[in-house]
């Protein structure tokens, strides 16, 4: 379904694909809200051999619960499911998992949650922000633009900086992480509260870290 400038509220659980393939547009400044006393929970691509995605896309557009499952449920993994958010679409929730075949593709948009839990097999990839703590056993990867992680990073997965990707990290990464530079013409930015622990891998010379904004190497 597509929602275009009007609110929708729901009070149970909005679920994009769950019998069957599914798919939710919600753009040009609508949004979609969960209710304050019902359970808020978005789920995308519940079931095993689905293949469901959700697109939040245009200024003042927003999807906003307590709880976001991609590829699953709240509480098991299921199919394959992709979380989108363009330029000016904001997804607001309270925690977030990333189950082993789901996918969230920013170019532009902002994830706010805490924390988020992105499993091994899972991706969260492109330009825009991600706010809060997250638990990385997957891949979160930097391309064509800024992607800023506000929150600590922990867990054993990576952190990777495609060509002309730009990681913008602002709280602390665990020396249990990998951070990649995949080709040459990433860049890594050290917010002034930043300590990455990680090893960093792949640094070229076309490649810069900088601190708060300036480049430095």
């Amino acid at each position: 379904g597509t929602i275009v400038p009007s609110e929708i509220s729901f009070a149970g659980a909005l679920t994009v694909g769950n019998a069957g393939d599914g798919s939710l547009t919600v753009q040009q400044g609508a949004e979609a809200v969960a209710t304050s006393g019902g359970k808020g929970e978005i789920d995308i691509a519940v079931l095993a051999g689905e293949t469901s995605s959700a697109t939040v896309t245009g200024a003042g557009s927003m999807l906003q619960g307590k709880s976001l499952a991609v590829g699953g449920g709240a509480s098991a993994a299921g199919g394959h499911g992709t979380l989108s958010i363009a330029s000016g679409g904001l997804v607001r929730v309270a925690d977030a998992h990333v189950w082993g075949s789901g996918r969230v593709e920013l170019t532009g948009g902002t994830l706010a949650t805490d924390p988020t839990t992105l499993d091994a097999g899972g991706t969260i990839d492109g330009s825009g922000m991600l706010s809060g703590a997250i638990a990385d056993a997957g891949v979160i990867s930097a391309s064509a633009g800024s992607l800023v992680l506000t929150g600590a990073v922990t867990g054993g997965g990576m952190l990777a900086i495609h060509a002309g990707g730009t990681l913008d990290l602002r709280g602390t990464v665990a020396n249990t992480l990998t951070l990649d530079f995949t080709a040459d013409g990433g860049t890594l930015l050290l917010g002034a509260l930043a300590s990455v622990q990680a090893q960093i891998a792949g640094f070229g010379t076309d490649d810069a870290i900088g601190i708060d904004g300036q480049a430095v190497i």
